[in-house]
């Protein structure tokens, strides 16, 4: 067995079983991977591993530097709603109640935040009752001395009320979903929509999902 075989391995054993609880990040991408991940596990790819090995790199960097503010901030900063759902925020200001969220992107240029990275912290400010975020880029093909990009997000009541009801339909869908052993009942991404599509593209589950929708 090489090193490669030994890391997929290791990724797969750690973080490749199914989460006991449901994240935040199963309702804010895509519910049916999820359950096909729960129902019909598979072995992690060399893709998943460079994802992981480059996202916790930058993650780890950023978060040992902002540690420098303990009164300031926050790492992982876990947060629940009504125990159905559990989350984990990047980096969390205490002070300002800001959420705050660091992502990576293999581009040079960075116009607006991504569909997907909105949902995500605004699910969070929901939770916590924060009117306010910021998505942090770093870019990882701009080798000037500009790249990183920061965007901020912001919510009313209204909307975190409807996030809120959103977020507790989609984890009932989900686990009603993985009880009937149903993919089909979960929610999925719409393959039309450029923001998400990358997803269906690089999916382990692709062709059972695509076989779900053709019955369609």
């Amino acid at each position: 067995m090489t090193l490669l075989a030994d890391l997929r391995l290791a990724l797969t054993t750690e973080y490749g079983a199914p989460r006991p609880e449901t994240h935040v990040s199963d309702i804010t991408l895509c519910p049916r991977k999820v359950c096909f991940q729960k129902l019909s596990p598979k072995a992690l790819s060399n893709k998943d591993l460079n994802y992981f090995t480059s996202g916790k790199a930058i993650h780890a960097a950023l978060q040992s530097l902002v540690l420098k503010y303990p009164d300031r901030y926050e790492i992982e900063y876990e947060v629940k709603y009504k125990d159905i759902l559990i989350g984990h925020i990047d980096i969390y200001n205490k002070q300002s109640k800001i959420v705050i969220e660091a992502k990576s992107m293999r581009v040079a240029k960075c116009e607006a935040p991504k569909p997907h990275h909105i949902a995500q912290i605004k699910a969070y400010m929901a939770i916590t009752g924060s009117q306010y975020g910021i998505l942090f880029y770093q870019l990882l093909l701009n080798y000037d001395d500009d790249p990183f990009r920061e965007f901020e997000v912001s919510i009313t009541n209204e909307e975190r009320k409807r996030i809120l009801e959103q977020l507790e339909q989609d984890v009932y869908n989900l686990e009603y979903a993985i009880d009937m052993k149903d993919p089909s009942k979960a929610r999925t991404l719409d393959l039309a929509d450029d923001g998400f599509n990358w997803l269906c593209n690089s999916c382990s589950y692709i062709n059972e999902c695509l076989a779900i929708r053709n019955k369609k």
